[in-house]
């Protein structure tokens, strides 16, 4: 979403240019179920963030339908942006990632709200999923 991908262009203009230590191997990373993700936030990067990008080194496809795989997935990270209010959308897993078989199905968690997503197949607020 908008949020998360702002406070991601914040956290890299930040290393960049005071040299706050979050730089190479403890770069910020996105943290996205489809590749979907990582465009999104390059699309928010690119207009706000002069010459900003993140390529495939700073993101981490996660299952975000699995908890298992989400915690084995951050282990490594040492702080976390988490947010209370945010927007999933079904996508399709990107292959040769995590995927079982070529149907299957995830959710994109975007911080905040992403313009323009897909309300289908959206679980309610009461779902297993937001627990």
């Amino acid at each position: 979403g908008y949020l998360g991908a702002t406070a991601f262009g914040f956290l890299q203009r930040a290393a960049s240019i005071y040299g706050t230590g979050i730089s190479a191997s403890s770069s910020p990373r996105s943290i996205s179920a489809t590749s979907g993700g990582l465009e999104g936030l390059n699309k928010v990067l690119g207009p706000c963030f002069r010459l900003a990008y993140a390529g495939e080194d700073l993101a981490r496809l996660v299952d975000t339908t699995s908890l298992p795989h989400m915690t084995e997935r951050l282990k490594t990270f040492d702080a976390c942006i988490l947010g209370t209010t945010y927007q999933l959308e079904q996508r399709s897993v990107t292959l040769n990632t995590y995927e079982k078989n070529v149907n299957d199905k995830t959710y994109e968690l975007y911080l905040d709200e992403r313009y323009g997503a897909w309300q289908n197949n959206v679980p309610d607020n009461s779902a297993e999923i937001h627990k």
